[in-house]
């Protein structure tokens, strides 16, 4: 998936950046990094040191939470910064007078710069690159027209970065009209601007496994050593084995919330105390939204290169 993926944006003339917030554990950025995405995308310091821990040199930041020590530990010979807030260009422009920035600028959500804010910063000159992220293209459309408008030189611009989730997938693909047309649109109104996708989901999710044991069954309901709750707070494990027919039995995680539920409406007659069950798509958004009710800790994690039988521990 990886490789191939990899491989489709070079095809497109796309570049694509791995979101970092998926999964940042070491060895899967150093396998990502090895493989030759275009860089990694980092919403805080503690990600961006990750990023730099594993040889990347193309890194790219955007987060509300950046503040003024963290750009100062940013290395930006090889780090790129696109401020969410009209204050976050300020300081780092008194950092690095000479310095490019890029925006995020706000859409659907309440994260990024106002077209109406940027047209009092006295830095508009200074932009080179323009960034969303769960924006329609119906959105995108219409605040790249009003920033077209605000520059006098559309050229400046060099980067354009459309985000991850089903957008990202979208552009990949190329085949929705939507998609297509912004495309356009953009190579219409900035010639001199490479797109940017960044997906992190679409990268990491199908490499992740979760082995559970089943340490009790009560009223035709198994209960799992671990918990649906606590393992991610965005994401549900998918059940891959054993295949279970409908029912009306439920799979439940180990604390006493009563949403705990892994999966519900089975048959679960075929399953006995220390089966084990394996859970898929869970190799990204699990490790970092994490939670620990009742004081359960993470599972530990252990990573396989190659066929090699014997997993190394996560650090």
């Amino acid at each position: 998936m990886l490789t191939q993926t990899i491989l489709q944006s070079q095809k497109n003339n796309i570049q694509i950046l791995y979101s970092v917030k998926a999964n940042m554990n070491s060895p899967i950025l150093q396998t990502i990094e090895k493989a030759g995405i275009d860089g990694f995308d980092c919403a805080s310091i503690y990600e961006y040191y990750q990023a730099k821990k594993s040889g990347m040199k193309r890194i790219y930041l955007v987060g509300d939470g950046f503040i003024k020590s963290d750009l100062e530990k940013i290395d930006f010979d090889f780090a790129q910064f696109d401020c969410s807030t009209v204050n976050q260009i300020n300081v780092l422009k008194e950092m690095h007078p000479n310095i490019k920035v890029g925006v995020r600028l706000k859409g659907n959500s309440f994260f990024g710069i106002t077209i109406d804010d940027l047209k009092k910063n006295e830095y508009l000159k200074d932009i080179v690159r323009l960034h969303f992220h769960a924006d329609t293209t119906a959105q995108i459309n219409m605040l790249l027209t009003k920033i077209s408008k605000l520059l006098r030189n559309r050229t400046q611009i060099e980067k354009i970065n459309l985000g991850g989730g089903i957008l990202a997938l979208k552009v990949l693909k190329r085949k929705d009209k939507e998609v297509l047309d912004l495309l356009n649109r953009i190579k219409e109104l900035f010639p001199n601007a490479t797109v940017i996708i960044e997906p992190g989901q679409l990268l990491s999710s199908s490499i992740g496994f979760l082995i559970s044991k089943v340490i009790d069954i009560n009223d035709g309901n198994i209960i799992l050593n671990n918990s649906a709750f606590n393992l991610s707070s965005w994401y549900v494990p998918k059940l891959m084995t054993p295949h279970l027919p409908k029912g009306s039995s439920n799979i439940i995680g180990n604390t006493n919330w009563g949403g705990d539920i892994f999966t519900d409406n089975v048959d679960t007659t075929p399953v006995a105390i220390g089966d084990r069950m394996i859970f898929g798509l869970v190799g990204a958004y699990y490790t970092t939204t994490q939670r620990s009710l009742h004081g359960y800790s993470f599972p530990n994690e252990y990573y396989f290169k190659g066929e090699k039988n014997n997993g190394t521990k996560f650090n």
